[in-house]
């Protein structure tokens, strides 16, 4: 959408998108609006024929009782053709809406369709980003819906209206109505000169708001970042500065549409002043009054419609904008030309996996002039597993992306099978090979349903095979956490996932698809050693015979008969087997090793004379040898029975259990045999103590073969063994009980009921908050709350302009009473004998004079209004954005508070909105006064006949309501339904390379068409019930006409009511009632506002007291900081992530938090940055204790200022993102203006520290290059490099990184971490001479450093490494310590290395290294003798099963007398 159509938009695009099918509705809309005109042209037919009935009484030529008959017959026809009315109206209303609605249906599925098969290359080349455009495409939607619903109707029926009035008009004087006309052609010159500029303003703004979008979107994106780094004011500022840019576009809109209005009613107003003294003539020349007087009506009629529809024209050109750009999406335009794109067809038999590609160059469509793979060529055999590795931003993931025909190659062949990719069916090459890409993406649904997107076929995939492939990808223990094992929710507002497991996900799809060709973006990237080495393991054992390419910067699992290729600098620099590639001294490939042999000192190799006689971890990585002896069975776990034999247990990730116990059926299903909570917590907690005994405490197995069957002796030996590991256990809870007693029972029961009725009673108030929200968010606001909301938010000048643009009105709505009056004493005049010329003068005068002020009266009305309308939603929008940017983090993990619903809202329904106070709100006071003017003047005139008018007001009052009412109810309906098709295409299209990778292009269509006939289903409802009660309050006013004509004929033969007061009378009533019906025509569209103003105020009305406004003490220094029994559950969870937490972190130290996936250690990084806060007390914590959760400076979190204590710390986000702005503004994000560190030379110090600066320098625009949405694609590792420099920039006092090094290569990672090492020598060492480099800034500030990490470097370089398993901090020491207790740590950082016997641990490459002694009995050892000093462990116990971890404590006895809460400190210190 970035390049503008050449040509106009007109009125054919309203129509780019009707097919044959829509001719039905479309056809009788037509007719509908034909036989409307035909209506209003007849009763201007019978209002001439009643008044020429009361012009021959007032004349004498009839009598009283034949007036009277004569009249009756014809208020009889009228109210007749009224209750005909009813029907026409009905039919109107109903096959409008219902076209709209057909058009918008198909608007939607062709345009869905037509993105999900636009080039990758398109998407990357939107200026504004896509999830801009997808605001923009559902604005325009709505924007061409509105146009060709019940606009294009009015348009019809007005235009049918004009032609039937000028028929009559000219039945009555064809030389009257040529003199009307005949100001027509300069009129409509000078009208189409007043709006030139009114089409380019609508194009000019759409682009003004997508700006908008962008930085809308981004920010809610991104809301962790814009937070942490106090960026909530900088994201509404530019924001502010958007909309106010769209703001001068629109204003354009407005002053054509004033002037427009302005010169039609002078015009309108104006032309009877001709009229009246050619009409006079005509009168003299003999032409009876009564047909002067039918064809003024005539005439009136027909430029009253054009009038009415003059201030819809501004509705229609957007619609007629909206249409020829969606139309420029769908069909495949650029530059106003048609593009007709080579599509590739072939669908051979099979895939065998050969992949040839030979010196193929490519650069992305963003940025053509950055050439990222440059002649390079690789063979990748059939059958065979290969690696590509490489720096960051060596070309590694475009190969991938190359090879599923995201992209097409700039030059050279890529050959799969021998055939050409080129020629090859996109979807039969994306289903032969699959790219499981570096960011895995959960899209909204359960979690059994996002695996099974991996398969060809989603929804036929059994749920066998979705257990089989989960158990692959190490996924129990994370089926095991969740609320509904697999049916439970995931991805946005679903439960959350962390990276790890998210990667073992996107692992699980692809075991489920198991294609020919796999390839697989760093899809380990996110895991703990221990998984890594498993997943690599499984890999390597189910792909055994397929071609798999992985793709990484991790040469650690590499062995040494896997083939490799290196690439550099877009080439591929070196190919061969690693043990070839290793002994090439001085080459890349030596180099990356020499970094991984420093970063992973227990690296195994292929050695078969390896002993198996021993315990085996299971993590341990299996040999050839063993590979080559055994057959695939179904399921990668189990491999078989004897694989099995020799695994005591496994422990993977958070939870340990027997393997055997993984494969029990009831562990996965929710059925009659499924746990409940308390039980499942029980059982695992049990079985993790089985575990971690059998591995710790019992004596090793002694087997004789790893292919022992299930009934041989060893295998016995095995169970036997764990059965007596079980009786122990259970002997040791019955000796905890006894001696426990009653007492602790009791005590344990009330613990239990407590947290019941404390959890329960919290969701009770959840759920009424949510039910409150819900309220508010779904009733529509009345009108007088929304303009309560309006004087507040303007400026001083924009209330001038209020104050203003109201008396206009003021003045409009009284000069349609003026005009009334001047009017019917013009025709009356006609009526007089002689002398009319004469007589008629003074009213024509004063009937210029009131077309002179009202055309600036309603000049200055619609401008004015318009611009205070404008500034109005404007403030809302900037209002909403900063309460929505201040709301907790919690808040944007609800699906409803999406970027895209937040971002569709702020657009498309501020749009609608400004029509509240812009249109609404003048037209509703011009109607009051109008109305109110009329009656008291018709009061003063003949109070009588005014009465009766008004006795049928309140049928009409009714009539009124109830349409607006149903209206209203139905287009909130009709709203939430939109906005849910539109959440599936936006999920679709923002995760579009995901979607062609798994091939999920059918899934989601379907699931579209789904979603747009549910929303088509509600708008067929929803015009059958307003077409009812439109066609009624339509019909009030044929009736009430009937009964003032009827009654002034009575008043005028029984109480001698002149004829002059009569008319006087009729025109005031009528012709205001008839203004005000056409007026309020517009009622639809005020309901569809008034609707979607509830949004948007709920938004700009949203608390802005959360936990983080309330803190106001600002701190020096923020160290120490603690964490005291800090606890954590997350609102998705049932079960707490973290648990009785003991931590410290003083400055002058760096810290490492390892765990396994998902154990809580990312949670502890938010809970620090204040992105989350700790739970409420129990029972156990006073109001007090739970402030000392987290304090810093002896200060608690609550009492202090969050955004000042954001100042201090600078942090890196797991998952890298990039603002939409150059290098040097993402890199200097959240730096307040003025400050020293915004100076370009310590943005490029931060850079040089990230390792990036090199990079930047060598773009065209270097620092100022654009990045982000719309902006040029970095890699992973770069754009994570850049987040790097983003918070080193900051110098701060704390300094947190997640996962820093997890997209990096190892080049990179070792600056990353020489930067570490060196801000922390500069901070614990201050120097007094002056500093220059990093130390500049830095030397004298205090500094901490906390890092979650699986990279062994990084803990290798921290003072201290703290071990979380399920929450709680279970090990903490220094690395060496750490590995010499044979602890948690030691298995995560081991990757697989071999336990001997006698508790040996053999190192190296497979031979036997230093033999450690394995601690004793855990469960009975006493700490002080066993661990050295600096090993320090926190056990807080929150029942009697130990620590919060499940695991069996190693520093208390199960045999202790109650249930402890002993912490182990050195001095008093927290860890």
């Amino acid at each position: 959408m970035n390049a503008q159509p050449r040509q106009l938009p007109s009125l054919k695009h309203l129509f780019a998108f009707t097919t044959r099918k829509h001719y039905g509705p479309l056809t009788a809309g037509l007719v509908a609006a034909l036989l409307s005109g035909a209506l209003r042209t007849s009763l201007a037919i019978l209002i001439g024929r009643i008044f020429a009935v009361i012009a021959e009484f007032g004349s004498g030529q009839l009598t009283g009782p034949d007036t009277l008959a004569q009249v009756s017959y014809w208020c009889v026809v009228l109210t007749l053709v009224g209750g005909a009315g009813w029907l026409v109206n009905f039919a109107f209303m109903f096959c409008w809406i219902v076209f709209s609605e057909i058009q918008a249906r198909d608007i939607r599925q062709r345009l869905f369709g037509a993105l999900l098969n636009k080039d990758m290359g398109w998407f990357d080349c939107q200026e504004d980003g896509i999830g801009s455009l997808l605001v923009r495409i559902q604005t325009q939607t709505r924007e061409l819906q509105l146009a060709s619903s019940v606009v294009l109707g009015s348009l019809s029926e007005e235009t049918a209206t004009s032609i039937a009035n000028l028929v009559v008009a000219f039945y009555g004087s064809w030389k009257l109505t040529l003199v009307l006309l005949s100001t027509v052609p300069v009129s409509t010159i000078v009208l189409s000169l007043l709006t030139r500029k009114l089409k380019p303003s609508i194009q000019a703004q759409k682009q003004a708001l997508s700006e908008a979008s962008k930085y809308a979107i981004s920010a809610i994106t991104a809301i962790e970042l814009v937070k942490v780094f106090n960026g909530v004011d900088d994201e509404t500022r530019q924001y502010c500065q958007a909309i106010r840019r769209s703001m001068d576009k629109y204003l354009i809109q407005a002053r054509a549409s004033a002037y427009q209005l302005g010169y039609t009613r002078f015009w309108i107003d104006g032309i009877f002043v001709l009229g009246f003294y050619y009409g006079a003539s005509l009168v003299d020349g003999g032409l009876s009054p009564g047909n002067v007087v039918t064809t003024f009506y005539a005439a009136l009629a027909a430029l009253q419609a054009i009038e009415a529809f003059v201030p819809m024209y501004t509705a229609l050109a957007r619609g007629m904008s909206a249409g020829q750009a969606l139309h420029f999406i769908a069909h495949d335009f650029e530059d106003g030309r048609k593009v007709n794109r080579m599509i590739g067809r072939h669908c051979p038999q099979e895939c065998r996996g050969d992949i040839e590609i030979n010196d193929v160059s490519f650069a992305y469509p963003s940025n053509p002039s950055k050439v990222v793979l440059n002649r390079s060529s690789f063979f990748f055999e059939a059958g065979q597993l290969c690696f590509v590795v490489g720096r960051s931003g060596s070309g590694k993931s475009t190969l991938g992306n190359l090879l599923v025909k995201l992209y097409e190659p700039l030059s050279g062949n890529i050959m799969i099978d021998g055939h050409a990719l080129k020629t090859l069916d996109p979807e039969w090459v994306r289903s032969n090979v699959t790219l499981i890409q570096q960011t895995s993406v959960l899209f909204n649904d359960t979690f059994s349903v996002n695996v099974a997107m991996g398969s060809r076929s989603p929804n036929m995939i059994s749920r066998a095979d979705i257990m089989a492939a989960c158990e692959t990808a190490l996924l129990q223990s994370t089926i095991a956490s969740l609320p509904s094992r697999l049916d439970t929710y995931v991805g946005s507002g679903g439960h959350n996932l962390s990276g790890g497991q998210k990667q073992r996900l996107a692992l699980a799809r692809a075991k489920l698809r198991d294609p020919p060709v796999l390839i697989l973006d760093e899809i380990t990237s996110g895991l703990d050693p221990v998984s890594r080495s498993l997943i690599m393991d499984a890999i390597r054992q189910w792909r055994q015979g397929k071609t798999t390419i992985i793709i990484t910067h991790e040469v650690a699992q590499i062995r040494d008969n896997d083939f490799v290729y290196i690439m550099e600098d877009a080439r591929v620099v070196g190919e061969g087997f690693r043990r070839d590639l290793r002994q090439q001294m001085g080459g890349i490939f030596a180099a990356l090793v020499s970094s991984a042999s420093s970063d992973d000192t227990m690296i195994y190799e292929d050695e078969p004379g390896i002993e198996t006689s021993a315990v085996i971890n299971f993590s341990r990585p299996r040999s050839h040898v063993s590979q080559d002896h055994h057959p695939l069975s179904k399921y990668f776990w189990p491999f078989d029975e004897g694989y099995l034999s020799g695994r005591a247990s496994l422990a993977v990730g958070a939870l340990a259990m027997p393997t055997q116990q993984f494969f029990n059926q009831q562990y996965w299903d929710d059925g009659a045999g499924s746990l409940s909570a308390d039980e499942l917590e029980t059982r695992n907690s049990f079985l993790r103590t089985v575990a971690s005994i059998t591995r710790r405490v019992s004596t090793p197995l002694e087997l004789g073969s790893r292919e022992s069957p299930p009934t041989s002796p060893t295998w016995k030996a095995g169970l036997d063994r764990r059965m007596s590991i079980a009786r122990l256990q259970e002997l040791c809870d019955t000796v905890r009980d006894t001696r426990n007693g009653s007492a602790h029972k009791k005590w344990r029961k009330i613990t239990n009921a407590h947290h019941a009725f404390t959890r329960n009673s919290e969701q009770h108030r959840s759920h009424k908050l949510e039910q409150d929200e819900q309220r508010r968010r779904t009733e529509a606001a009345s009108l007088p709350a929304i303009y309560k909301t309006v004087w507040p938010l303007l400026s001083p000048s924009e209330r001038v302009c209020l104050i203003t643009g109201l008396f206009a009105c003021v003045a409009v709505a009284g000069l349609v009473p003026a005009f009334s009056v001047v009017f019917a004493n013009l025709l009356a005049v006609l009526y007089q004998g002689d002398n009319r010329m004469a007589a008629g003068q003074k009213w024509a005068l004063y009937l210029l004079l009131i077309a002179s002020v009202g055309a600036v009266s309603n000049f200055f009305s619609l401008y004015l209004m318009q611009l205070v309308g404008q500034s109005w939603i404007n403030a809302l929008r900037i209002q909403a954005l900063n309460r929505i940017l201040r709301q907790p983090k919690a808040w944007f993990d609800q699906p409803r508070h999406s970027a895209s619903r937040i971002n569709e809202c702020l657009d498309r329904n501020a749009e609608e909105m400004r029509n509240i106070v812009g249109r609404f709100a003048p037209l509703l006071l011009v109607i009051i006064i109008m109305i109110s003017s009329s009656v008291t003047w018709a009061l003063a005139i003949s109070w009588r006949l005014t009465l009766v008018t008004l006795s049928s007001a309140p049928l009409l009052i009714i009539a009124t309501k109830g349409y607006n009412y149903v209206s209203r109810k139905w287009e909130l309906r009709y709203n939430k339904a939109a906005e849910d098709t539109s959440a599936i295409m936006t999920e679709a299209l923002i995760n579009v390379r995901v979607v062609r990778a798994l091939t999920l292009e059918q899934l989601f269509s379907k699931k579209y068409h789904r979603s747009t006939l549910n929303t088509i289903a509600i708008g067929v409802r929803k015009a059958f019930w307003t077409a009812t009660l439109f066609a009624c309050w339509q019909s009030m006013f044929w009736f009430m006409m009937a009964l003032t004509f009827w009654y002034a004929t009575v008043l005028a033969i029984d109480r001698g009511v002149t004829v002059q007061a009569i008319l006087q009378v009729v025109n005031l009533l009528v012709i205001g009632l008839t203004t005000a019906a056409n007026i309020l025509h517009s009622v639809p569209g005020i309901a569809a506002a008034q609707a979607t103003a509830t949004q948007l105020l709920y938004y700009a009305n949203l608390p802005s007291d959360s936990h983080e406004s309330k803190g106001k003490d600002k701190l020096i220094s923020p160290f120490p900081i603690r964490m005291e029994g800090l606890s954590f559950t997350y609102p998705s969870k049932d079960q707490p992530t973290l648990r009785n937490l003991a931590l410290r972190f003083d400055a002058g130290t760096s810290t490492a938090i390892v765990g396994p996936s998902g154990c809580g250690k990312s949670t502890i990084a938010s809970i620090i940055l204040g992105l989350h806060v700790p739970d409420s007390p129990t029972e156990r914590f006073s109001s007090e204790d739970h402030r000392q959760q987290l304090t810093f400076a002896s200060i608690p979190a609550a009492d202090i200022d969050i955004l000042d204590l954001r100042s201090q710390i600078g942090f890196v986000p797991q998952t890298s993102y990039l603002f939409p702005a150059s290098l040097a503004a993402n890199i200097a994000y959240g730096l307040p203006e003025g400050s020293p560190l915004r100076i370009l030379e310590n943005l490029e110090r931060a850079a040089k520290e990230a390792g990036i600066h090199d990079f930047i320098h060598s773009l065209a625009a270097g620092y100022d290059t654009v990045v982000g949405d719309g902006g040029q694609t970095l890699s992973g590792g770069q754009a994570q490099r850049v987040c790097i420099a983003r918070a080193l920039a900051r110098r701060p006092n704390i300094l947190i990184l997640d996962e820093p090094t997890s997209a990096l290569d190892l080049e990179s990672a070792e600056a990353v971490r020489h930067t570490i090492e060196t801000l922390m020598l500069s901070a614990s060492t201050p120097s007094s001479t002056p500093s220059t480099g990093v130390s500049a800034l830095t030397a004298q500030k205090e500094l901490c450093i906390i890092m979650v990490t699986h990279n062994k470097e990084m803990m290798r370089i921290a003072d201290r490494i703290v071990v979380i398993d399920e929450g709680c901090a279970i090990e903490t020491g220094t690395y060496d310590d750490l590995v010499a207790i044979g602890g948690k740590f030691t298995e995560l950082v081991n990757d697989g290395a071999w336990i001997g016997r006698n508790g040996k641990r053999v190192t190296g490459k497979g031979r036997a290294g230093t033999e450690q002694t394995p601690a004793a009995d855990l469960t009975l050892r006493t700490p002080n003798d066993k661990y050295p000093a600096s090993i320090r462990r926190d056990v807080y116990w929150g029942d009697d099963r130990g620590p919060s971890t499940g695991i069996m404590s190693p520093i208390a006895s199960p045999f202790s007398s109650g249930p402890s809460r002993r912490k182990e400190r050195r001095g008093d210190e927290n860890v």
